[in-house]
């Protein structure tokens, strides 16, 4: 073993993984990480590379991935969260190792299982597709994670053309294939003795053409219409507050921040649709009930509606004396032509309406609510948490009133929209969509720009338009390509206005979802397997 060739090589794997961060964004350079990780196969594919050492590859890998792509954790847990410096540091550290696992089991299994079988068909079909099936199991495992995926690199790319169709996962899939694809030219141009190797070079060059070309298909794919408009242009105001969460919840704030928001709303009443991000009253509904029938009164004045976020607390069933309380939103407007509802002017009954309110189904794990094997830890380590309580899995979709009909809000909050299997699912029948967060929670980070990525990659799924309201940016519109249309700056007191359209019809992907891709990752298997030699 040269110990000095193997430390480079092992140093080389873990830059890659570092510089891998720049195809997402802010950085959006989505080449990047095709060339990041087609570094790895070739190190896995050209070295003896035994299991273990193939772990341990993966595992460099995902250290510099995501070291450098989810740094933002340690600033919500010190800054905003309250712990102090070294407990900080520890969950980020074990966050990112618990992540780095993903690519270096990966790893593992494609040199433990697949030695033996075809090295071409090896490299091009197995490697992409247990890529991919690692990527859908960390999005759900232990609650999941699914930040970095690598298909939200490719949204600003040609391979974005295939997200209506199979969704994230098939860009992904595209970019590993080929990441898998440079590694074996540069496999077969190091290894070069003409004529022998003549004929390999000559069907990797073709099949780079063949996937240049495909990517045209791709490119004619991405402008072709899977949705249609199918309302009057709507009009809205999305109101960035930049309420710091360091004072939000303070005790004496609240009049500060309904002010802010409330004198911000004034002068955006003649939009059909205003929209107030994630908690931005930060006091529960039942104390908030005088003030919402001031604004929902206002709201029906001026034949707007208002959108925003709160803290929701109900009755607990099982025990009376203890309400329940979730992360959740409602919508201020009058009550008629809605879908499936009275027609009512009365406040109470108008607030209680199913297609008026939205209790957040996926909380984020130790920021809303502590996943019941780490309670005690937690309690330990006197940590800060939330409580919050998951809303129903089953919700209608929100109506939007004031227009001539009604149009279905399919609304998401924060976390929410990182789930692209879960927002496929509770998103159908909805004509126009909305995502309500807090990034101020990243604070000077990646975090909310990555957040945002993810935001267009739902658009560019659904084939919808998406409002992205935040509380300190990116607040954002979102064309149902994927495309930023208009944004406002981060960290700064705003109001972003603009319009955007209902739609009807919908993409492949909203209508199958995740199966046609399971079928091809299974094919893809399957044929590798069945070359083995």
């Amino acid at each position: 073993m040269n110990w000095n060739r193997d430390f480079l090589i092992f140093l080389l794997i873990f830059i890659a993984g570092l510089l891998s961060t720049l195809g997402f964004a802010p950085f959006g350079f989505w080449p990047i990480p095709i060339i990041t990780l087609a570094i790895l196969i070739f190190f896995l594919d050209t070295q003896f590379t035994s299991p273990t050492r193939a772990l341990f590859k993966g595992l460099l890998f995902g250290l510099g991935l995501f070291g450098s792509g989810i740094s933002w954790v340690y600033i919500s847990i010190h800054n905003y969260g309250g712990a102090n410096l070294l407990i900080s540091l520890l969950i980020t550290s074990l966050l990112i190792i618990y992540l780095s696992l993903y690519p270096a089991l990966t790893c593992y299994v494609y040199q433990k299982y697949f030695k033996k079988n075809h090295p071409i068909l090896k490299t091009l079909l197995i490697f992409p597709s247990l890529w991919v099936i690692s990527e859908l199991v960390r999005a759900y495992l232990f609650t999941g994670f699914p930040w970095l995926t690598l298909g939200y690199a490719g949204i600003n790319s040609p391979y974005a053309g295939i997200a209506p169709l199979w969704g994230v996962y098939g860009v992904s899939l595209l970019m590993a294939f080929a990441a898998s694809l440079i590694s074996l030219l540069i496999q077969e141009i190091k290894n070069f003795k003409p004529p022998q190797n003549l004929s390999k070079l000559s069907l990797f060059i073709t099949l780079l053409l063949g996937l240049i070309l495909f990517t045209g298909l791709i490119q004619t794919i991405k402008n072709k219409s899977w949705s249609t408009i199918s309302s009057p242009a709507i009009s809205i105001a999305l109101i960035q507050g930049n309420i710091s969460p360091s004072i939000k919840w303070d005790e004496g704030q609240e009049l500060d921040t309904i002010q802010t928001y409330y004198q911000l709303t004034q002068a955006q009443l003649n939009q059909n649709l205003i929209i107030w991000p994630e908690d931005a009253l930060p006091i529960f509904k039942s104390n908030a009930e005088p003030f919402l029938q001031i604004l929902n009164q206002e709201a029906i004045t001026h034949h707007s509606a208002i959108l925003l976020g709160l803290p929701i607390d109900q009755p607990n069933p099982n025990n009376p004396d203890n309400n329940l309380a979730y992360n959740g939103a409602i919508i201020l407007q009058s009550p008629q032509n809605s879908i499936n509802q009275p027609n009512t002017n009365n406040f109470k009954n108008n607030i209680y309406l199913k297609n008026n309110i939205y209790l957040k189904r996926h909380l984020v794990p130790f920021g809303e609510y502590t996943p019941s094997f780490f309670s005690q830890i937690t309690s330990l380590l006197n940590l800060p948490m939330s409580d919050f309580s998951a809303g129903p899995e089953h919700q209608d979709l929100l109506a939007l009133n004031n227009l001539n009909n009604p149009i279905s809000l399919g609304l998401s909050i924060c976390y929410e929209s990182a789930f692209p299997l879960e927002f496929q699912k509770h998103m159908q029948g909805a004509a126009l969509l909305i995502s309500i967060s807090d990034d101020s929670w990243f604070g000077q980070s990646l975090g909310a720009w990555q957040h945002l990525e993810m935001a267009q990659m739902r658009a560019k799924e659904t084939g919808r338009y998406l409002i992205q309201g935040t509380n300190s940016g990116v607040t954002s519109i979102i064309s149902p390509e994927g495309e930023l249309l208009k944004t406002i700056p981060e960290n700064k007191t705003s109001v972003l206005t603009g319009q955007v359209y209902a739609m009807k019809n919908q993409t492949p992907w909203m209508q199958a979802g995740i199966y046609p891709l399971l079928l091809l990752l299974f094919l893809m298997i399957a044929v590798g397997v069945c070359t083995r030699r």
